[in-house]
């Protein structure tokens, strides 16, 4: 289905601009002024009025799109004056949208999304696939579910043509609201300025990597209280907040634990650090698979096990076609892999099992 077709199907002037309209008193005018109205609207304007949306700053929203301030500044206004109605509360810090500027959200955004992809299918497109679906993955791996579920898509539906983008979950979240990807693999806890749709993908066992000759390396189980005698390697917190904190919490039972090392960088360092025996670090299985890495071994913490659950989000108003299909597999597979909510997992190559 081409744009042309797409853009009359969704009513996206007609359904923007009738319920700006009948929510300001001017229904009485719509019939006379919908062709007037339709062709000053510009696709740059309705991009920078959504951008001014997400970021509910005039300065940011300008930088992101690369243009001045002050000409971001004339066109929501000249949009404004196209519309007959105020999009913006310029009052409130941050800016926020006016209720005319809710509703014309959602169908603005619909509308650059159908011209992004229309350009993305004419450019992008691998030979012999009709459909692209922006799939935001994690630059840290993916659960086991999750990277079944990818292999599982593209032997299934050999039209479609599956772009991944690799981020830290905030980064993906950020995109997805954006509506930039079609739907992002993520851990749990997340913020998000909405609130998408999750599917539970399945839960992830942490367990130790420490060096092989370190004083724990005999234990079967390592005790909580001596994990706060060592200097614990972690990902910088600033990449994932909430995620980060969910992770000391279940290992110590606080944020802040003693001897906490932040190392730069995702992953490897922390690997290369363990085998010099500079501390020892947390390590999602079977994810990470429990790495070969010459002078690490892996240990079992004590219970309460620690676990990070993972899973899909999305927006119910996307716009690709093969969402529906990729998430209906993603239940199935989901449900074939169902887990307990707690508990331990089977997990090879350890000492404990």
């Amino acid at each position: 289905m081409d744009i042309s077709n797409r853009l009359v199907q969704n009513g996206f002037f007609c359904t923007a601009w009738f319920k700006i309209a009948s929510g300001c008193g001017r229904v009485d005018s719509w019939a006379g002024s919908r062709r007037e109205v339709i062709g000053k609207l510009e696709l740059r304007q309705l991009r920078s009025f959504v951008t001014v949306a997400e970021e509910r700053h005039f300065g940011r929203a300008a930088e992101r799109l690369r243009i001045a301030q002050s000409g971001l500044s004339l066109q929501i206004k000249a949009l404004e004056r196209s519309l007959g109605v105020e999009l913006f509360d310029r009052g409130s810090r941050p800016i926020s949208l006016t209720p005319g500027g809710e509703r014309f959200l959602e169908q603005a955004r619909l509308i650059v999304q159908l011209a992004d992809r229309a350009v993305e299918r004419a450019r992008d497109i691998a030979p012999g696939k009709s459909t692209i679906l922006k799939f935001g993955g994690s630059a840290l791996g993916h659960g086991p579910v999750a990277d079944e579920v990818l292999r599982e898509a593209r032997a299934r539906f050999p039209d479609l043509d599956v772009h991944v983008h690799l981020g830290t979950t905030p980064e993906n979240i950020l995109a997805l609201n954006r509506r930039a990807l079609d739907v992002v693999y993520a851990y749990l806890p997340f913020d998000s300025p909405e609130s998408p749709q999750y599917l539970r993908l399945g839960l992830m066992e942490l367990v130790l990597a420490i060096p092989e000759h370190h004083r724990l390396a005999p234990l079967e189980w390592v005790p909580r209280e001596e994990l706060r005698k060592e200097p614990f390697l972690a990902m910088p917190k600033g990449l994932n907040p909430r995620f980060a904190d969910h992770v000391l919490r279940s290992m110590f039972g606080r944020t802040d634990p003693p001897n906490l090392v932040e190392v730069s960088g995702i992953g490897a360092n922390r690997f290369t650090l363990v085998a010099e025996a500079v501390g020892i670090t947390a390590v999602a299985v079977p994810m990470e698979a429990l790495l070969p890495i010459r002078g690490v071994v892996y240990r079992r913490i004590a219970d309460p096990t620690p676990t990070i659950e993972y899973g899909l989000l999305w927006f119910d108003d996307h716009i690709s076609p093969a969402l529906p299909a990729f998430l209906e597999l993603a239940r199935g597979i989901a449900l074939a892999h169902e887990a307990p909510a707690s508990g331990r997992l089977a997990v090879p190559g350890l000492i404990s099992t």
